[in-house]
C-alpha cells in the first residue's frame, strides 16, 4: 500500500456534477466551486489533515498486526523442533543415569550448556508467540530488530 502525501483539493469555477466527478475521479480528494469562503476551505484542509492521520494510524496498526503475525508464526516453527530436541534430552539423560559416575561428569557441562540453551529458546518461542505491543529498534547502523524484553 503505497500513502499519498498530498491531499488535492480543486478549486474551479466549473460547477456542474459531470465536472466534479470527472475531477474527483482524476484523483482529486476533494472540490470546491469558486468562489471559495476562507473558512471552508481552511474547514476542507482541516478534514484533509484528519484523514491523512487516520490513513498513517491504519498503517501502523496494519504493520503491528503484521509483525504480530510473523512473531507468532515463527515461535510456533522454532517450538516444533524444540519440542523434540527437549524430549530427545530427557532421552539421554536417563541413558547416562545408567553409566558409571566418572563418565557422567564428562557429560555434565555439555548437558548444562544444552538445558540453558533449550530455556533460552523455550523464552524466546514465549515472548514470540505472546507478542502484544511490536516494538523496532536499533541492531546495527542499517539494521533494525523487533524488541521482545
Amino acid at each position: 500500500m503505497i500513502l499519498r502525501i498530498i491531499y488535492f483539493i480543486i478549486l474551479t469555477a466549473r460547477a456542474s456534477l459531470k465536472d466534479r466527478v470527472t475531477g474527483l475521479d482524476l484523483g482529486a480528494d476533494d472540490f470546491l466551486v469558486k468562489p471559495v469562503q476562507n473558512q471552508e476551505l481552511l474547514a476542507r484542509i482541516r478534514s484533509g489533515i484528519r484523514i491523512y492521520n487516520l490513513q498513517n494510524e491504519l498503517i501502523k496498526i496494519e504493520h503491528n498486526k503484521a509483525l504480530i503475525e510473523m512473531a507468532c508464526t515463527i515461535g510456533h516453527k522454532i517450538n516444533n523442533p524444540l519440542s523434540s530436541l527437549v524430549v530427545s534430552i530427557h532421552n539421554i539423560e536417563e541413558e547416562i543415569k545408567k553409566i558409571e559416575k566418572t563418565e557422567k561428569k564428562s557429560f555434565a557441562e555439555d548437558f548444562n550448556i544444552i538445558s540453558q540453551s533449550i530455556e533460552r529458546i523455550k523464552i524466546l518461542v514465549n515472548d514470540l508467540t505472546h507478542l502484544q505491543n511490536p516494538k523496532i529498534i536499533d541492531y546495527t547502523s542499517d539494521n533494525k530488530m523487533l524488541k521482545l524484553d
